[in-house]
């Protein structure tokens, strides 16, 4: 009995003082990697990170210089806190990819947009990004609408002067219905008593995913190959287009990816401008010279008696430089998201 018990102290030993060195050998500074805090072993430095993680970053910063390393659990990462650094690290295409991430993984299997990683996320992102840009609100063909949604903003905010309203979600209609249109061709009466189903669904992210699918399927019903609409409508052309069994736009994983992508611009598109806008009211607000010389710039360039146009932009000048210095100071994200290299 006593040699048995001395063989399995000896063999707990063993195994402990093995796990032990690989937890160290694992918890060890590649020295390739710039210099960093401190970190313990599976946690990393999450520790450090759990009450104000920008803050931190900003000391770590200053002390071990624009570029350092810190481990999140046991995944190594180069935190990069340096503007000009940052747009030569972007735009250098083959160096940007998206990690794999359990968390999110588990919402969208990896597929999309937002959820996925490596080849799908960058073939999803390049044909997204474009065809996007293709049906972008600020288009002539969008004119009319974007004229009744202003008109619609406007009454918004005419039955509401002198009551509360919340400013955190103040813009979430508008710009859920301009996003829907786009994706979708279809748009909503966002400020009526009954909500619709696309403004409450995006409240829950699973939710809009069953929309997204029945939408994308309704669309393919209808599809004329010959004359797309929208985004889906392109979309489901390029799944009927993909003959390689490969891409992640062939057949039945081209149409998984597309219904994730239609939740994925919802979910993400909606929130970073609603705050956005949240974000001009604000600073507006504190800087009440700004808002009197925007409404002389109206005034002198639109005047009263019509509506602001796609063609008053370049006369718009002062308006414009507000726009862009909400873009500059506005933190919808201020740690960004991570990227693999």
């Amino acid at each position: 009995m006593d040699l048995f018990l001395s063989i399995s102290e000896t063999a707990l030993i063993a195994v402990l003082l093995l796990i032990g060195f690989l937890f160290f050998r694992k918890n060890k500074k590649d020295p390739r990697y710039p210099p960093g805090p401190r970190s313990i072993p599976l946690l990393g430095n999450v520790l450090q990170l759990r009450k104000d993680p920008l803050q931190v970053f900003q000391k770590w910063a200053v002390e071990y210089g624009p570029i350092f390393s810190i481990r999140i659990g046991t995944q190594d990462t180069i935190v990069v806190n340096d503007p000009k650094l940052v747009k030569e690290l972007f735009s250098d295409m083959n160096s940007i990819g998206r990690p794999f991430n359990p968390v999110t993984y588990y919402v969208g299997k990896g597929n999309g947009i937002i959820t996925a990683h490596g080849q799908v996320w960058e073939a999803q992102r390049t044909f997204t990004l474009r065809k996007l840009r293709d049906f972008g609100l600020l288009k002539s063909s969008n004119e009319q609408f974007l004229q009744q949604e202003s008109d619609s903003l406007i009454k918004f905010f005419e039955r509401r002067v002198g009551k509360p309203i919340s400013g955190i979600k103040l813009f979430n209609g508008p710009v859920i219905n301009g996003l829907w249109r786009i994706v979708s061709g279809e748009s909503c009466d966002w400020d009526s008593e009954v909500k619709p189903e696309i403004v409450e669904r995006t409240e829950c992210i699973l939710e809009l995913f069953e929309l997204a699918g029945k939408t994308v399927e309704k669309h393919s019903k209808q599809l004329d190959a010959n004359n797309p609409q929208d985004f889906i409508d392109h979309y489901l052309v390029k799944i009927r287009e993909t003959t390689d069994p490969q891409s992640t736009f062939y057949k039945e994983k081209g149409v998984i990816n597309l219904e994730t992508i239609v939740g994925d611009v919802i979910a993400a598109g909606s929130e970073t401008s609603s705050l956005t806008l949240s974000f001009a009211i604000l600073y507006l607000l504190l800087h009440k010279e700004v808002q009197r010389s925007a409404q002389m710039e109206l005034d002198r360039v639109v005047g009263s008696s019509r509506q602001v146009t796609l063609s008053d932009k370049a006369l718009l000048p002062y308006i414009e430089a507000i726009i862009l210095e909400t873009l500059r100071l506005s933190s919808i994200g201020p740690l960004g998201h991570p990227i693999e290299c």
